[in-house]
């Protein structure tokens, strides 16, 4: 991808940038310093989980710059252990590089990403507006106390709701149930 004569790419995490992320989230999050340190604590105890996957932790270069980062965290269904998905735990682009296109690239290569690893479904809970160009649509029939956007990856019809979902304990934000 070009950008004003920057050449802009993505590819996997490499243990460097996770020194570099920090930064991005100050740049992008600096309205509430609070996030800023939950997201630091969570990407740095879900990297040495169990659960991480490398493959799903992606940043954006820009020339040497880290300028975007997406982080989908692995997990499942209450009740339905053969299911497996991701949840956008992390998406964000530097705030002078938004509005150009990075977020859309960075979003279609994780869900891509998320289909050739056989996962079946993506759960976000914020921004439908946006995930809606994506194919992402909220659960019918449920009034809901958060908002939950969901894509599925497979032909399964398969209920997907708050209160159901199998986060890792160190997504706090997401484990409260409806």
């Amino acid at each position: 991808m070009e950008n004003a004569g920057n050449h802009i790419y993505l590819r996997p995490a490499a243990e460097d940038d996770y020194k570099n992320i920090p930064a991005l989230f100050k740049k992008v999050f600096s309205w509430t310093p609070g996030l800023v340190n939950e997201l630091n604590r969570m990407v740095h105890e879900l990297k040495a989980g169990d659960s991480f996957d490398a493959e799903l932790s992606v940043v954006v270069i820009s020339n040497t710059d880290l300028i975007g980062y997406l982080l989908l965290s692995n997990i499942g269904i209450k009740n339905l252990p053969g299911l497996c998905g991701v949840a956008i735990t992390v998406i964000c682009i530097a705030p002078e590089y938004q509005r150009q296109g990075i977020g859309s690239f960075l979003m279609t290569y994780g869900i891509k990403q998320s289909r050739d690893l056989f996962k079946e479904f993506i759960v976000a809970h914020e921004n439908p507006v946006f995930l809606r160009k994506f194919g992402f649509s909220a659960p019918t029939n449920y009034e809901l106390a958060q908002p939950l956007m969901r894509l599925l990856l497979t032909e399964k019809n398969i209920d997907i709701l708050p209160g159901n979902l199998e986060y890792p304990n160190l997504l706090p934000i997401f484990s409260s149930t409806v």
